[in-house]
């Protein structure tokens, strides 16, 4: 945890502290070629360190949030030289005691809707709400085949595919729906030269050419104005690395 002081205010952040509690099984099958993993957790944090807006700039503040879930992953090995990973989470984020928090501005400003959460003197009570910026579910799935072409040289294949379920990305009502479901696949395949040191790696990210936004938040002194960050489209190309 750490303590950081606010350009904006005079607050000063006080020590994040979290408290986690697991219960999980771990198992494998098939002569030990299949792994079966499951976890279910809650995890509460104490004095949260987080952010509002206000009509000149961000206030740091402090929070209670929760989350709890559902952590499952698997490996298989059909073969010595295959393997294929999935993994799966689901989350539930929410505050806990946040009745100082930053309100609505975006919103208000096109609907003319104030919060209903306003405390009346320019904070609201988030106490209770999800935790924005957070998938309820993200499943993950991946494959690597690696195999021998002649001595010293060897190869692999590998796919990842990602899966983000939609969410809030930030606490405007106006961006609820702003991100929906999408999915990220990356692929590369590779050779190694082992008397060289050297692999050769061609790699494609995003192959799927999605388009995303990471976050969102309202502009300081601009009303009705979101600032948004996309992410890179479909990229490809050929690293090579060489050990000396």
């Amino acid at each position: 945890s750490t303590q950081s002081r606010s350009s904006a205010a005079s607050d000063v952040y006080k020590r994040q502290e979290s408290t986690n509690y697991e219960i999980g099984v771990k198992s494998e099958w098939l002569e030990r070629t299949l792994r079966l993993n499951g976890t279910v957790f809650f995890t509460e944090y104490d004095d949260l360190q987080t952010s509002g807006l206000t009509d000149v700039g961000f206030m740091w503040l402090n929070a209670e949030m929760e989350t709890s879930g559902v952590e499952l992953e698997s490996s298989w090995l059909p073969t010595d030289d295959l393997t294929f990973n999935l993994a799966y989470t689901y989350q539930e984020p929410k505050y806990g005691d946040f009745e100082n928090a930053g309100c609505w501005s975006t919103y208000p400003w096109h609907s003319g809707e104030e919060d209903p959460r306003s405390n009346g003197d320019g904070s609201c009570d988030l106490s209770g709400e999800r935790l924005h910026g957070n998938p309820k579910q993200i499943m993950s799935v991946n494959a690597n085949y690696s195999f021998d072409v002649s001595t010293g040289v060897s190869g692999y294949v590998y796919g990842q595919y990602a899966h983000n379920f939609d969410y809030q990305l930030d606490g405007d009502p106006v961006l609820e729906t702003l991100q929906g479901d999408y999915g990220l696949m990356n692929l590369r395949a590779g050779l190694l030269l082992e008397d060289q040191d050297l692999e050769l790696v061609a790699w494609v990210r995003n192959a799927l050419d999605e388009e995303y936004v990471t976050s969102s938040q309202p502009t300081l002194l601009q009303d009705g104005k979101l600032l948004s960050y996309y992410t890179e489209p479909r990229t490809y190309g050929l690293t090579v690395k060489m050990t000396f």
